[in-house]
């Protein structure tokens, strides 16, 4: 209590002290006038110690003067407003005391305490200086009555402090923002910046955050900057990225386990790589290849049906299998997987796995042989489709049929062509069966029942012969017991109606001089004799039903033979008596039942039986008449052939004349031979027509085992050919053919399908093909079903020591007016490459047609039988390539060859080979005008009337082999009778090989082919010829009153895309990527790589064009937009393209004047290419940096390096640019100089293609190519083929071409390049001494398919380097534009005696001069013929 009162106490005196202070201050307030009133502000930073606030009036107060201050009293208001506002009062020392409670508060509160008292402008002192000092200070001053004010202004400077309401607001899947509002204090200072923290978060200041992972949180704080320092940061505030992109491993696919029709696979979901939350994995299996073909297939990598996987079905798992079922067996897939989050899918993986061997399908059984012998039989398998497994062979299995056991079973090799089973019983019942072996057996094949022949039969026993009544001949006998087989102890009966017989005899002269036998087949089975008693069988044969068989032997059969043998004996000394002794067998013939006309089973013999004839008996039957030739012999009147009887020979001497005889015979035939074999050899060719060289085959017989002879021709039969003159069809006229086609064509192909089926209904298929078939030849045959016909087959007349060694699978084939103008046969496999180079020697062939490639829709179809350099020996056949030319749709070899057995005789030839490669088996190619071409050439290197036919081949030898020799055959059949009968033609050599022209397709092709060379019979123009082409196309012709130049622009334009051609391109998604109307087709489009559900992301206008050495040496293309810049780059990297020719003049250095910058007004050029080395454009993933860029004369080349994010490699490519567009004929020296710069830097890359792009992938494109190629036919050719090109393009695309001022163009600037900048040297090859085109050569009818009746046939003059100095230049027009621009017409003038000056402009001279024109040109829809002699004038 005490404590308290006491606390009391001082409380209470402390209150009237403060309040005693107060009254005193108002007092003096009352009293005082005010001198001063002043403002000031102080700033300070914060954490200053001991920092004194003056008062602003203390320069008023003279303290000098001796003047002290009454009273000094302070009043705090800080900026805060809170409880440390108040005031301190100050007065003299001695009243000090007075304010010590206030003071005390100032200072408990505020840190602030009194400055010195004896030195009151001190004013106040604060300790520690921090925010809450910051404010405003006002001191008052009294001194005696006098009163000064003063104010001062605090600001401290502070750490500002935190920001408020920050934001974290994600905008994509890598990407955040971060808003938030300035601090409440910035600390009296201004702000420098704000500070960003958070984990994970690469922070450079900036609020927008990149480069985040996808599906992420991520937190973040932020605090503000001054020049005080960092202030306090905000509270972290979290948020989540978008769902982006799953990340490369987000999806892990392993293979469980495979079979041969199902695949288990293993999925893996990593989480943390998603990029959001797992919503399905999509599977697309794609079927690669069958592992029997690797690395084809041939229908292209096929797709399965998808298969999508949801997340539900992982079980709230991150791992789950899936099986793949129906799938092939043995082949190779790949499995194409990605991930998806909903919002994006992730990037496609694969995985690729082989599934096992699969059970075999049953093949297809082909009996080749039954029975050759009675016991053995040959048959070959053929898969039927896939073998499903590695392919190990065949096993054959053989089940007798009655109790369905097996008797044979026997595994065959791979490479087995010929099943042979041995050890069967004659006239047996068997079912034979196969299967294919892999890992396992496969299916086997439905039972082929077989019944084996019966063989030979047993001998007739019992036999005897006797003179039948009337002189009917003799009358044979023999026991009639069941006929057995030979070969085997069975019981069994030989069926009669496979039974008949052989009659053997001799005539016995003079003390058993036997002459040559005879011997006669019964025409009839033992079932077809009728029956009878032979007891009363005098006259005919019959089959009794007693004891014995009866045969009559008639009377003409040994009068015939008698007279044989009486001509080979000739005069003899014999005598002979009026009886003529007989010496007979009798022998059992089986007939087998598969080939009843030539194969037989000879039994054995009977035991001989005699007869005697009475020669007066017979004389009216002949075989008086026949025996009085013998000297000796009687006659009629029965006298003496010879008046002196001593005229008869000895046996002895008559055995010696008939041996003489017949070795003189033989020697003589001998020589014969010989002699007829050199000439042969030496003219091998056309010697052999096939009426005279019908050949059969006969299987072995027991006839040369046993040496008989027949009495009369062995019966078999011959093929009856018909010549083509003897067609049924009448030829067409070129008029007529052209409606015809056009109306076949109608109703989708109706009428050439109806004229092709009635072609294969009238096909004689049954000519006989025996030596095809033959055990020793199977093995030279591609095709087991492609088998030569006999009576046209190519016989080898030079290669002794091999069995069967003069068989190839050929055939000669008439052509127009020449028979055996052609050989067709199968492509060479590499047993039979000896022989294709023997028929090719002995034939004199000068040229081969190769129409296939070495493999196709992965199976082999032909071998490379020639050299691929240097020499090779086939056989006796030295090969040797001296050089090969390589063009776009086909390869030209020369070959030199020679014969190595025959040194001194014969020289080397030489050898032309032609193998063409675009065209597809069992089909025909997309445009006739290369085949056109390709005929016409190879028809220039065939020799005339002396050479050898031509070898033509694919891989059958008979589809696209055909198609090749109508084309060319009807061709010459249009030049010299201005008809054509296809149908007629092909009937014709299908006589002589098997399926020639062997699909619709190809039936349908030759006529749009031969259609195409009506249009326009001259194509390639040589050199020399091409300027004076050019000027007569200019020319008006009759009756249309047009120029050659517009009805040849006309033709090649005719042709207008359907719909379907250009899908891709009118699609909605791909319609805005297209500058202009002009649209790649379907079939020629460059496709991108397809990126997974975008449609259309394989679409770029961009097509592949037809090129000198290439078919796809080119991709034309427009000047990509913004949006397809990234595909024009993907473009680039996808095709390797390391040239680009950019021939746009909007993209000149120079400009094009201001009316091509007008034209670009508005149209989205981007830009496409960087231009220092520091600096790289970035499109997707690729990046394209400047490397070099050197100056030519006519124009530029830049090098740039295109370079991947995704791949570890890089493209650099080089784009050619010219200065300006020529406007005159001496600058297109710049378009030529160009196309010379890109063919030699572009060197040996010939596999990359060369992108040609202007505004519109147009005409100005569209003229590069042109004059690419041209200018590289005229070097290596000597020849220039503007309309076939100019076409081609038209058709590969379409309305790259406008007017006819493209195709004007492109003929006056190679025609002036022809004619004044002629190349020095000619690397074409040339037939012979040359000519000026290796296409234009004339073999009176034999030759080149050219209409062209003569030229100059001498090399290439060299030309000027350069043209005239004086030269003027005149203006020429600009290529066309879509939509298309107005024709001008080709105008001339000279000046004085210099050089003619073409140039275009309407309403001006044309040029021409005096010349003679020869060949033939096109003028119209379907005319043609020479043009005449015409004569202008210059000037």
């Amino acid at each position: 209590m005490g404590f308290l009162n006491q606390l009391l106490y001082f409380q209470c005196l402390l209150l009237v002290i403060g309040l005693v202070a107060a009254v005193n201050e108002l007092q003096l307030q009352a009293n005082a006038t005010l001198m001063q009133n002043e403002t000031a502000v102080q700033r300070v930073r914060a954490g200053t110690l001991d920092y004194g606030i003056n008062c602003s009036v203390s320069r008023y107060i003279i303290f000098t003067s001796g003047e002290k201050p009454t009273l000094v009293a302070w009043e705090v208001a800080p900026d805060d407003g809170g409880v440390g506002s108040g005031s301190c009062h100050v007065y003299l020392p001695d009243r000090a005391g007075a304010s010590d409670r206030n003071c005390a508060r100032m200072s408990e509160q505020l840190g602030i305490r009194l400055g010195d008292a004896d030195r009151p402008e001190t004013g106040l002192k604060i300790g520690l200086v921090n925010a809450s000092h910051g404010g405003w200070y006002k001191c008052r001053v009294y001194i005696d009555n006098l009163l000064y004010i003063g104010h001062t202004r605090l600001l401290v400077e502070d750490k500002p402090s935190a920001p408020t309401d920050l934001r974290l607001t994600p905008i994509s899947s890598d990407t955040l923002v971060a808003n938030w509002s300035p601090p409440a204090s910035n600390g009296n200072l201004q702000l420098l910046r704000y500070e960003l923290s958070g984990s994970g978060l690469r922070l450079n200041g900036s609020s927008k955050l990149k480069l985040l992972i996808p599906h992420k949180v991520y937190c973040l704080s932020v605090l503000a900057v001054n020049a005080a320092g960092r202030g306090p940061s905000t509270e972290s505030v979290c948020n989540r990225t978008l769902e982006g992109s799953p990340e490369p491993g987000a999806l892990r696919v392993e293979l469980h386990s495979v079979n041969d029709t199902m695949a288990v696979l293993r999925f893996h979901i990593a989480l943390d790589k998603m990029a959001g939350q797992f919503r399905l994995v999509r599977l697309e299996p794609r079927l690669l290849w069958h592992l029997e073909a690797p690395g084809r297939l041939s229908a292209g990598s096929q797709a399965q049906k998808n298969i999508v996987i949801a997340a539900e079905e992982f079980n709230n798992s991150i791992v789950t299998t899936r099986a793949l079922t129906d799938l092939k067996p043995y082949s190779r897939y790949r499995l194409l997987y990605s991930v998806s989050n909903g919002a994006e899918s992730g990037s496609a993986g694969s995985i690729d796995f082989n599934t096992t061997d699969g059970l075999a399908p049953a093949p297809t059984l082909l009996l080749y042989q039954l029975s050759i012998f009675d016991v053995n039989l040959t048959a070959s398998c053929a898969p039927k489709g896939r073998v499903n497994g590695r392919f190990n062979g065949y096993r054959l299995f053989v089940y007798l049929q009655s109790n369905k056991s097996i008797v044979f079973e026997r595994n065959f090799g791979p490479d087995a062509v010929n099943l042979s089973v041995t050890g069967l019983k004659p006239y047996t019942s068997y079912l034979l069966s196969a299967a294919i072996v892999t890992t396992r057996v496969g299916e086997e094949s439905s039972p082929t029942p077989v019944l084996t022949d019966p063989g030979a039969p047993t001998a007739p026993i019992n036999f005897t012969a006797s003179p039948a009544k009337a002189r009917a001949g003799l009358l044979l006998s023999w026991d009639h017991k069941p006929v057995g087989f030979r070969d085997t102890a069975d019981d069994k009966s030989f069926p009669i109606y496979m039974l008949t017989y052989r009659v053997y005899w001799l005539f016995v002269i003079n003390s058993g001089l036997e002459l040559p036998p005879s011997y006669w087949d019964v025409p009839l089975t033992l079932d077809q004799l009728s029956n009878c008693d032979c007891k009363l069988a005098t006259h005919v044969s019959c089959r009794p039903t007693t004891e014995r068989i009866c045969l009559l032997l008639p009377q003409r059969e040994l009068t015939r033979s008698l007279s044989l043998i009486t001509d080979k004996i000739g005069q003899s000394t014999v005598g002979l008596s009026d009886q003529l002794r007989i010496r007979l067998w009798i022998q059992a013939v089986g007939k087998s039942s598969y080939d009843t006309e030539h194969r037989r089973y000879f039994g054995d013999r009977s035991e001989p039986a005699d007869a005697s004839v009475s020669i007066s008996d017979y004389e009216a039957g002949g075989l008086g008449r026949a025996w009085s030739k013998f000297p000796g012999g009687r006659r009629k009147n029965g006298e003496s052939a010879t008046d002196n009887d001593d005229s008869n020979l000895s046996p002895a001497v008559a055995v010696g004349v008939v041996v003489g005889s017949i070795a003189a015979v033989l020697g003589v035939g001998f020589i014969l031979l010989l002699g007829w074999r050199w000439i042969f050899v030496r003219h091998r060719g056309y010697q052999r027509p096939f009426s005279q060289g019908l050949e059969t085959f006969e299987c072995l017989t027991a006839d040369n085992e046993q040496g008989g002879h027949s009495s009369h021709s062995a019966g078999s039969s011959r093929a009856q050919l018909k010549r083509y003159s003897q067609t049924e069809h009448k030829a067409m006229s070129v008029a007529e053919f052209r409606d015809h086609v056009i109306a076949s064509h109608a109703n989708d192909n109706s009428a050439f399908q109806l004229e092709f089926e009635e072609i294969q209904r009238v096909t004689h298929k049954d000519w006989q093909a025996y030596h095809a078939k033959h055990p020793d030849n199977l093995s030279k045959n591609r095709y087991t079903d492609i088998c030569p016909y006999d009576h046209s087959r190519v016989v080898l007349l030079s290669n002794p020591g091999k069995k069967m060694g003069d068989y190839i699978n050929a055939n000669y084939v008439d052509g127009y007016r020449r028979d055996k103008a052609y050989i067709a046969c199968q492509g060479p496999v590499p047993s039979t490459f000896d022989d294709f180079w023997l028929m090719v020697w002995e034939n004199r062939c000068t040229a081969i047609v190769m129409i296939s490639n070495f493999v196709e829709r992965g199976r082999r179809k032909c071998d490379q039988y020639w050299p691929s350099s240097g020499s090779e020996v086939y056989g006796a056949i030295s090969v040797k390539l001296i050089r090969q030319l390589n063009k776009a749709a086909y390869c030209m070899r020369e070959f030199s060859i020679r014969n190595l057995r025959a040194k001194k005789l014969a020289k080397e030839r030489q050898l032309f080979h032609f193998h063409y490669s675009e065209w597809p088996d069992y089909g025909v190619p997309a445009y006739p005008l290369p085949v056109l071409n390709f005929v016409q050439r190879t028809a220039a290197y065939c020799g005339g009337d002396q050479s050898g036919p031509v070898v033509v081949h694919c891989s059958a030898g008979v589809g696209r082999t055909g198609t090749f020799i109508c084309i060319e055959s009807q061709i010459r059949q249009i030049l010299c009778e201005k008809t054509i009968n296809v149908r007629g033609f092909l009937e014709h050599i299908r006589q002589q090989r098997m399926r020639l022209v062997q699909t619709e397709e190809q039936y349908i092709f030759i006529h749009d082919v031969l259609l195409e060379f009506l249009l326009c019979p001259e194509r390639e123009i040589p050199m020399e010829r091409l300027p004076d082409y050019f000027s007569n196309l200019m020319e008006e012709t009759e009756p249309c009153g047009c120029t050659g130049l517009e009805t040849q622009y006309q033709l090649c334009v005719a042709h207008q895309p359907a719909d379907y051609e250009l899908a891709s391109a009118l699609k909605a998604c791909n319609y805005a990527k297209n500058r202009a109307d002009v649209y790649p087709i379907e079939s020629r489009r460059v496709k991108l790589t397809c990126k997974p559900g975008v449609d259309g992301s394989d679409y770029i206008n961009a097509s592949h064009v037809h090129g000198y050495q290439s078919v796809n040496e080119f991709i034309v293309t427009q000047l990509p937009m913004k949006d397809t810049l990234f595909d024009f780059y993907r473009m680039i990297w996808e095709q390797n393209c390391v040239c680009i020719v950019s021939v746009h003049p909007s993209l000149y250095s120079d400009g094009a004047g201001d009316t091509a910058n007008n034209e670009q007004e508005g149209i989205d050029l981007p830009e496409m290419w960087p231009t220092n080395e520091s600096e790289a454009l970035t499109a997707g993933y690729l990046q394209v940096w400047f490397r070099s860029r050197q100056d030519y004369p006519f124009g530029e080349c830049r090098e740039f390096l295109l370079a991947s994010n995704k791949d570890d490699y890089s493209v650099l490519t080089s784009v050619w640019t010219l200065k300006r567009w020529p406007d005159t004929f001496g600058e297109s020296i710049s378009l030529i100089e160009l196309v010379k710069a890109v063919s030699n830097t572009r060197g040996l890359i010939t596999l990359s293609p060369i992108i040609v792009m202007d505004m519109y992938g147009g005409s100005y494109a569209g003229i590069i190519c042109s004059l690419y190629v041209l200018y590289r036919q005229l070097i290596m050719e000597g020849t220039a083929d503007v309309y076939s090109l100019f076409k081609l393009y038209h058709l590969q695309r379409p309305g790259m071409f406008n007017s006819k001022a493209d195709m004007e163009f492109i003929y006056a600037v190679i025609s002036f390049h022809a004619k004044y900048f002629s190349p020095s040297n000619s690397l074409s090859l040339r037939r012979g001494n040359g000519g000026a085109g290796a296409g234009h050569h004339n073999h009176h009818g034999n030759g080149s398919l050219t209409t062209q009746q003569s030229h100059d046939s001498h090399e290439p003059t060299p030309r000027a380097a350069s043209p005239p100095e004086s030269f003027p230049l005149r203006q020429i027009p600009a290529p066309s534009a879509p939509p298309a621009h107005s024709a001008v017409a080709l105008t001339a003038e000279t000046d004085d005696d210099k050089a003619p000056v073409v140039r275009f402009a309407n309403g001006r001279r044309r040029l021409s001069a005096s010349r003679s024109v020869h060949g033939n040109f096109c003028v119209g829809a379907v005319s043609y013929g020479p043009a005449e002699t015409y004569s202008t004038h210059t000037g």
